[in-house]
């Protein structure tokens, strides 16, 4: 009697208990295939540049209601989870998002008043568009699988710190208005930064990694007193302008330009800039900076 009663005890405390998945609760998650993503019509970046994707893999979808932490599997029921992407991009109280490692695309997710404050990303992580801007991130460490990371990041008032590692193709219309923004560290190598990192709080700017083109990007971020180039690059375009704190620029003879068109304009308390042995055509350039001039070329022998 008494091993019929503790029997009946246990079997009711484990169907009261909640079931978990190891992708943030049964309640939080679903999953559809590529094929059926590509069916719906709707229009996503990673399908575009991987037109090729195998139709049976999976997309995990968090749901409208989902809250607290959450976990993306790399699989489900014996199926590789290739991509994330949410019901309702605006969700707020999803708090940290951890990837697991094999999920390689993030597209619309936490894109308004998100409230993201930790966010775990795996080597496999790729392609980022449209995700994460207004989060509460402190602090993000791109890893050196990503190669895109394209209108995500942006209004993130208390992001301070951003570091890469790998080689990216893409930095576009990313980190905007970042204000708490302090620190950039490039580390690996960018192929193209295209309308990002402007009105950030940057103070200190040093590209160790090899950085090829610069386009709109860098702008009106009023704290920013230095900038480093230290390894070769490509061209620089409207860029650099009114940086009202910038005072130093370096370009070691390591780093060659292509070209340096409609940049570091306006920057009045700019006073001392050091070319490398490398450089290329400077066009429409440092021009309105009220404490430097561009020196006059040396003529052709």
């Amino acid at each position: 009697m008494k091993k019929s009663i503790v029997f009946l005890l246990i079997t009711a405390v484990l169907l009261t208990m909640p079931v978990f998945s190891g992708c943030g609760g049964s309640d939080s998650l679903s999953f559809i295939t590529v094929g059926e993503l590509k069916a719906s019509g709707a229009k996503y970046g990673f399908l575009t540049s991987n037109a090729k994707l195998d139709d049976d893999l999976l997309v995990c979808q968090i749901k409208a209601g989902a809250s607290g932490d959450i976990v993306i599997p790399a699989q489900k029921d014996h199926k590789d989870v290739v991509a994330v992407i949410a019901e309702d991009a605006a969700n707020d109280k999803v708090t940290s998002v951890t990837l697991e490692d094999g999920v390689k695309y993030i597209e619309n997710c936490f894109t308004d008043s998100s409230a993201v404050a930790k966010l775990d990303l795996p080597d496999s992580a790729a392609e980022i568009y449209h995700s994460f801007n207004h989060s509460e991130l402190t602090q993000l460490s791109l890893p050196r699988g990503v190669k895109y990371v394209v209108d995500s990041f942006g209004d993130c008032d208390k992001l301070a710190e951003v570091t890469t590692a790998g080689y990216i193709y893409g930095i576009e219309q990313a980190f905007n208005n970042d204000a708490a923004l302090a620190t950039v560290t490039v580390g690996g190598a960018v192929q193209n930064i295209e309308s990002s990192f402007n009105s950030c709080g940057v103070k200190e700017l040093a590209f160790t990694g090899n950085i090829h083109d610069t386009n709109a990007s860098f702008n009106e971020d009023k704290a920013l007193v230095m900038v480093d180039f230290q390894q070769m690059g490509g061209s620089i375009s409207e860029s650099f302008c009114k940086c009202d704190a910038l005072t130093d620029l370096t370009f070691s003879d390591d780093f060659g330009f292509d070209s340096i068109e409609s940049s570091f304009n306006e920057n009045n308390a700019l006073e001392n800039v050091k070319f490398g042995e490398k450089e290329g055509g400077i066009n429409d350039a440092f021009r309105d900076c009220a404490k430097f001039e561009l020196p006059e070329p040396e003529p052709a022998e």
